[in-house]
């Protein structure tokens, strides 16, 4: 919901601008992959080294070499991406530009356009949407009897 209502409120030449072609034929629009895809790298490179593989499984996902057994417990994951964009107050604080200010701090109908300068990795990295500590163990097989 969140890129749909900035979208809606945003003034027309923005949503023109992020509507447009990147050029040549084949290429992405400009709001894929000036947005949608740096979103996708932040999430990949929090877990992820590279995407290896030939064949059927040329799209392999590699862990981290420390992730390979279990993910730490301050690593950031679906739950923490999701608990910051459906809270408005954690949203407002946490997604930043690349020079430094706040999304929300933007006009609000040049926010839409504002995603274009969004510094995605680091308003996604776990430090800033980590709201606990995540440990796993079968301790809770145990305590749930």
């Amino acid at each position: 919901y969140f890129i749909t209502e900035m979208a809606l409120c945003s003034d027309g030449p923005a949503l023109q601008e992020l509507r447009e072609r990147g050029g040549a034929p084949g290429k992405s629009a400009l709001f894929l992959a000036r947005v949608i895809r740096p979103i996708y790298n932040a999430i990949f490179e929090e877990w992820y080294e590279c995407v290896e593989g030939k064949g059927e499984a040329r799209d392999k996902k590699k862990l981290k070499p420390s992730f390979e057994d279990f993910l730490p417990a301050d690593t950031a994951n679906y739950d923490d991406w999701n608990e910051l964009f459906c809270d408005p107050a954690r949203l407002v604080e946490g997604v930043c530009l690349e020079d430094g200010s706040r999304l929300f701090e933007a006009p609000r109908g040049r926010r839409f356009a504002a995603l274009l300068q969004v510094d995605w990795k680091a308003s996604l990295h776990a430090s800033r949407t980590k709201t606990h500590r995540e440990l796993h163990s079968l301790w809770g097989v145990f305590g749930s009897t």
